[in-house]
């Protein structure tokens, strides 16, 4: 089915059409204490969000009657779209957060201990009035990529056992080789405690929180704190310990420096990405759950890049990207039947051994090309709100970068070989004579690939480059996908055509303005909770090694399939 959509609630909506001025937003936000506005946020974030994307309907409801009075939640609930009005959302709490940090103090209300929150909750409702970017003249069709990327990477659904898991395999199974590069060695350097040790540290925080929902939260409002004696039952020296909680966390006079340094926008979160705990005192709470999460592997990433010269840097960064490679083909090849999909992992030459794209999918007449980039985007073109830099990025990115084909160029110049009427080249063990059509995908480890409009941008540069009279096969539209996506349809492609699937997408929506979660949605599918079975085990490889330092990790119990 299609992702179902929400509506969030305006300040503007509720005051006969006038918003709020930021002016008046900020005065109101800080009239409470920063560090419990902080704490709601990093609550609501955690509560409101199930394991495997979905929203929380209860716990966001629950929180709600306890933020706002009768007489509004009466009035929303009187809205034709009422089960679809949205009070919290991700994108909302983390420019709270962001604001909060910026402009306030320990001074004022707390809301904590104030009925319906001492009126907090109308500073929520006046954030949405500010999170659309102010952008430059351009092109509709930029301007909405543009508008869209936070839209995609915070409000759209996602999966954090996979995320975790992927995270793991890269650190793991998809890692180079000591020989190439010693990952393990330069992040002991640049970090003072093992690869192993953050780790087993990051699940035993990520299991604290797992089982954490509105419920539980009710019962034992202490399980959204962790202390600095968190790890007091593990083979981990307490030295280390702190080592880790410094790194991972920061109070919010830290935050707020580092925002003055460098901020690139309202919707720009990176100082909470890099340290995800807040500290209050001694004792730290996560401000998002998928901050925490995606630090499991970005952390030991940005670690290494920030402590590194120039030539072992450019090497970092090439072996996460063949790691991604490696690790969609495996994804590839556990989820797809040999049948329905036929799934062809590096694919060369026969003449030269040259590598023809990423991954060969062949799914009856039809062959899907795969390209997997990266594509990790800065802070300050992925948030900075300038289209003209957007797209500059975006070209070297996918099209071309020093005269290198990159990405969609790529996959033009493999269709352009493998079906040329004149000179076709042959691949190594793969009959495509019976191919009638190819659908080129780009598939992206950024979130950038899943967003609104990317496909229908990065069509007008790769239309022309492939050169239809010349090629004895019709070529379809390319379709930008995000591995967060790939990951959840990952599940069904044991028995539904992949090729179907993407065909489901153009149906639906011939210019693929939209993305594939959104337009994708037929009879051929419906969202699933089940996570694949492949990263199921890679889950329990991590929470049974996980178990040697932590043994309180045993009793965290992941669900892989929700009811």
């Amino acid at each position: 089915m299609r992702v179902t959509m929400g509506t969030y609630v305006t300040y503007e909506e509720l005051n006969n059409g006038t918003p709020s001025t930021i002016d008046a937003f900020r005065q109101l936000l800080c009239r409470y204490q920063r560090s419990k506005v902080l704490y709601l946020c990093g609550l609501i974030n955690c509560v409101t969000r199930k394991w495997h994307g979905a929203v929380d309907k209860r716990a966001h409801d629950d929180l709600a009657s306890i933020a706002f009075r009768p007489a509004l939640l009466n009035h929303l609930a009187a809205h034709p779209e009422s089960p679809k009005r949205i009070l919290f959302h991700r994108l909302q709490t983390m420019f709270v957060a962001k604001e909060i940090t910026l402009y306030g103090t320990e001074d004022g209300i707390d809301p904590l201990t104030t009925p319906h929150w001492g009126g907090l909750g109308e500073a929520f409702i006046m954030a949405n009035d500010h999170l659309r970017l102010e952008l430059e003249e351009t092109n509709r069709t930029l301007r909405i990529l543009t508008e869209n990327l936070s839209v995609n990477e915070y409000s759209f659904p996602c999966d954090l056992r996979a995320v975790l898991a992927r995270a793991n395999l890269a650190l793991t199974q998809f890692m180079p080789q000591p020989s190439e590069l010693n990952i393990r060695d330069l992040f002991q350097q640049a970090s003072g405690f093992t690869l192993d040790q953050f780790r087993v540290m990051c699940v035993g925080l990520i299991c604290q929180y797992f089982p954490l929902d509105g419920e539980v939260y009710k019962k034992d409002k202490s399980q959204f704190l962790i202390g600095q004696d968190f790890f007091r039952s593990t083979a981990i020296a307490q030295e280390t310990v702190n080592m880790f909680l410094k790194d991972m966390s920061a109070a919010a006079e830290d935050l707020k420096s580092v925002y003055q340094k460098r901020n690139h926008g309202p919707l720009d979160f990176t100082p909470f990405r890099d340290k995800p705990l807040v500290k209050i005192d001694q004792t730290y709470f996560p401000i998002d759950i998928k901050f925490l999460v995606e630090k499991f592997e970005a952390g030991v990433f940005w670690k290494i890049n920030g402590s590194v010269d120039r030539r072992t840097r450019s090497s970092l960064h090439s072996a996460w990207g063949k790691g991604f490679e490696s690790y969609s083909n495996w994804l590839l090849a556990h989820s797809t039947d040999g049948t329905i999909n036929v799934l062809h992992k590096t694919p060369t030459y026969e003449d030269n051994n040259d590598q023809v794209t990423d991954a060969i999918i062949v799914c009856g007449h039809k062959a899907i090309f795969i390209e997997c980039k990266i594509a990790m985007m800065r802070a300050e073109i992925k948030y900075g709100g300038s289209p003209t830099d957007l797209t500059e990025e975006i070209y070297k990115k996918f099209v071309e970068s020093n005269e290198r084909p990159q990405g969609i160029k790529q996959l033009a110049v493999a269709i352009n070989t493998v079906f040329s009427k004149e000179r076709s080249r042959l691949i190594e063990g793969i009959d495509l004579s019976k191919i009638r059509m190819v659908y080129p995908v780009l598939l992206t480890r950024d979130s950038i690939g899943g967003s609104i409009g990317l496909s229908k941008y990065l069509r007008q540069f790769f239309k022309p480059l492939v050169n239809e009279k010349l090629v004895s096969i019709d070529v379809g539209p390319l379709f930008c996908l995000s591995i967060d996506q790939m990951e959840e349809i990952a599940d069904v492609l044991q028995s539904t055509s992949l090729a179907e699937l993407l065909y489901g997408w153009w149906r639906n929506d011939r210019t693929l303005g939209t993305n594939f979660l959104m337009a994708s949605g037929s009879g051929n599918r419906k969202q699933s909770r089940k996570l694949p079975d492949a990263l199921t085990q890679a889950l329990d490889d991590l929470f049974n090694e996980s178990m040697t330092y932590f043994p309180e990790v045993a009793g965290a119990g992941v669900q892989t399939e929700i009811n």
